[in-house]
């Protein structure tokens, strides 16, 4: 997972995801600056790419899919991730 910074390239940060055996994937994000970013994740066929405001709210990022069930946690810092 890919966080790009809008203005400075040389800020961005690459999240490596790890799957658990419950399906649910993560990683750890390091702090990053507040601004604007932008979350990209995919392969060299697809990518999905969305705007994100940094600083998130306590607790990280969790991405769902439509029906409502967690398929990542990304935890801010450097604290492990934990299934909530």
């Amino acid at each position: 997972m890919r966080f790009a910074h809008a203005t400075r390239a040389c800020a961005d940060v690459l999240v490596r995801l790890t799957r658990n055996a419950d399906g649910v994937w993560r990683g750890t994000l390091p702090l990053l600056p507040p601004g604007k970013w932008y979350v990209q994740l995919g392969n060299e066929r697809w990518r999905l790419s969305a705007p994100l405001r940094m600083p998130v709210a306590a607790g990280g990022l969790i991405l769902r899919e439509p029906a409502g069930r967690s398929v990542a946690h990304l935890r801010t810092g450097t604290r492990r991730t934990r299934k909530r």
